[in-house]
């Protein structure tokens, strides 16, 4: 991992950007203080979902793509709240399923989302370098 260049422009100017209505980002604060985000959005079925064989190419499903919560507020219920707030935001447009993807040697992610949140590893990737 690394910290992005230019995070706060960066930030900000995606912040700024016009979302789809099946796009979300929330951000958490503590009174004048950012302490996390989660964003997330729904993919629609496919449309031809009918001749795939993967069930997900057929539903709504809910895919976080990112959740950070400031180093010294974990644990606080933050990345808990997140969660929660998407998963309601997508079950209330329809999705049935929700995804995400993890690194697998995390000691804090997988233990969050497994005992924590309730998620089960369902799939497994491969990377190689060329």
């Amino acid at each position: 991992f690394r910290v992005p260049e230019e995070r706060e422009e960066w930030v900000e100017s995606d912040l700024n950007t016009e979302r789809s209505d099946d796009e979300v980002w929330v951000v958490a604060e503590r009174g004048e203080r950012f302490v996390g985000y989660v964003q997330a959005k729904i993919d629609r079925p496919a449309e031809d979902s009918g001749r795939q064989i993967l069930r997900d190419l057929g539903e709504p499903v809910l895919k976080v793509t990112a959740l950070l919560v400031v180093e010294d507020q974990r644990r606080m219920g933050v990345g808990s709240a997140l969660m929660r707030a998407v998963e309601v935001w997508a079950k209330s447009r329809g999705a049935t399923r929700a995804f995400l993807n993890t690194y697998p040697g995390s000691p804090t992610a997988v233990p969050f989302y497994e005992k924590r949140m309730g998620y089960q590893p369902r799939s497994l990737g491969f990377w190689k370098q060329l």
